[in-house]
């Protein structure tokens, strides 16, 4: 795959180091794989941070299916709830302020929530995916103020 212009909801290195090892669920290796890792959670997090349907990915992202298939053996793996519950562990944040920092983001994400309210573990699955990616970015924030 070429080189492509980074877009502003792509991984940065400092969360990726955090949550690849969540998210591989077998070795780099396997000859099926035919995108890296890494471009799919850019497609992924692309289609969270701006609420577009799968079939709008960008050509330059791994196929919507790649990125569908994937997240949904991602949500199956419950990684995103494991990440979420190390991030809290490792944050320790106060319960206030985690639920009034989740409210503020159901909010902005209004349209997610409409679009899969009749597939509760799916939409359970992709706010726990979002919390996760969002809690990962706060991380990386915290860590590079501390050292």
């Amino acid at each position: 795959m070429s080189e492509r212009k980074a877009y502003p909801s792509d991984v940065s290195d400092d969360e990726w180091a955090f949550v690849a090892p969540y998210l591989t669920l077998m070795t780099e290796d396997v000859p099926q794989r035919e995108y890296p890792l890494r471009e799919v959670l850019n497609g992924l997090r692309y289609v969270v941070r701006g609420g577009i349907p799968w079939r709008m990915l960008p050509n330059d992202l791994p196929p919507w299916h790649t990125v569908y298939q994937q997240t949904q053996r991602w949500l199956k793996a419950g990684v995103f709830e494991a990440m979420v519950h190390d991030l809290r562990e490792v944050l320790r944040l106060p319960r206030r302020w985690v639920v009034e920092r989740s409210f503020g983001w159901a909010a902005r994400f209004r349209r997610l929530a409409r679009d899969y309210e009749r597939l509760p573990e799916t939409l359970k699955g992709l706010h726990f995916l979002a919390f996760a990616l969002l809690m990962a970015h706060r991380f990386v924030q915290l860590m590079a103020y501390v050292l």
